[in-house]
This record gives structure tokens, sequence and C-alpha cells, in this order.
């Protein structure tokens, strides 16, 4: 059963529970905002994942459908590309 944050930013869960379980969509939202307090600004994905924070990116742009659309929805301010853009045709 999910608990909540701890103050390490750890998941937490009740003894008997099986499993590592995925952030969702919500949890998603409430670590970016969590990292932008931190942060003091919209943070990157490689911002957010240097501060240790769970869920991690990957699984915000799994369960949101990108970094950008999990900003979004946090109300935080979009970015663009940071790196070069590759094409592949």
């Amino acid at each position: 059963m999910w608990i909540g944050f701890g103050g390490d930013h750890a998941l937490k869960y009740e003894a008997g529970t099986s499993g590592a379980r995925m952030g969702t969509e919500d949890d998603c939202v409430h670590a970016l905002r969590e990292a932008a307090q931190l942060l003091g600004d919209s943070p990157t994905g490689v911002q957010y994942g240097n501060l240790g924070l769970t869920p991690a990116a990957s699984t915000a742009l799994r369960q949101c459908g990108g970094w950008n659309d999990a900003k979004r929805l946090a109300g935080l301010r979009e970015t663009g590309p940071v790196g070069p853009v590759v094409r592949r045709d």
C-alpha cells in the first residue's frame, strides 16, 4: 500500500506489500513542483534527475506523455531542447 514521500524523497511502503510501485501522473506533478521549488525555476530533465526525486523523469515521460507535457500539468514553464536536435530519416 502506498504511503507517500519521506523526508529523503524515497517512496515508502507498508509492511506486507510487494514489488515496486510506478509513480502516477499525480506523483509526477507533485515531484516536478517540488523540483521547481528547490531549484527556483522550471527544471530540465537533467536537473530533475540530479535532485534524486521520485518518481524518475522517465516515469514522468511515460505517465504524462512527455517531459513538457508533465511540466504543463504541473503548471511549470516548458523548455525547448537543451542540446542539438538530431534528425533521423
